[in-house]
């Protein structure tokens, strides 16, 4: 995930009096200040996904299981039926076009982006778990987008990387 720096800065300042027997003050002065990348994503809207010249998926996150995500036909690997994926419902069904190993680029339609997982090899359930059932829009750095080259979970699905940002709608 993407982070955005908000720096708060306090700033104390002791006058201290020029004449004997006064008392000193004590002046606290507040100033925050907010990166101008923070700023535009205050109040975040598709739009600034769309100015932003990266790739972006809007769609409700959903968490499925093993027979879900297969919709009912065995699992390649023999995967538990406990392992949770994370995936992204579009809106829309969209054409595009992402790497695959061994491959020049390749255009699909998708309907679905995978977010990640919960698996034995690992948990992404800390970032998508509190998204499921949301609605979203994922913005996406362009390399780390891919075609999977694998029989892993879920088959054939478009894959977002690791640090993708996300905008509750």
């Amino acid at each position: 995930m993407r982070t955005h720096l908000v720096l708060a800065v306090v700033l104390s300042l002791t006058l201290s009096a020029c004449s004997a027997g006064q008392e000193q003050e004590e002046v606290v002065v507040e100033t925050v200040v907010v990166t101008e990348q923070a700023q535009s994503r205050a109040q975040p809207t598709t739009a600034a996904a769309a100015e932003s010249d990266l790739p972006s998926f809007t769609g409700t996150v959903r968490e499925k299981s093993t027979s879900e995500v297969m919709k009912g036909r065995p699992a390649p690997n023999g995967e538990p039926e406990s392992n949770r994926y994370y995936i992204l419902e579009l809106d829309a069904p969209v054409e595009f076009t992402a790497r695959s190993p061994g491959s020049g680029p390749l255009p699909r339609t998708i309907s679905e982006v995978s977010l990640g997982s919960t698996t034995a090899y690992g948990d992404d359930s800390a970032t998508w778990l509190p998204h499921v059932n949301q609605r979203v829009t994922v913005i996406v750095h362009e390399p780390q987008l891919y075609w999977p080259s694998d029989t892993g979970l879920p088959l054939g699905m478009l894959g977002v990387g690791r640090s993708p940002e996300v905008i509750v709608l």
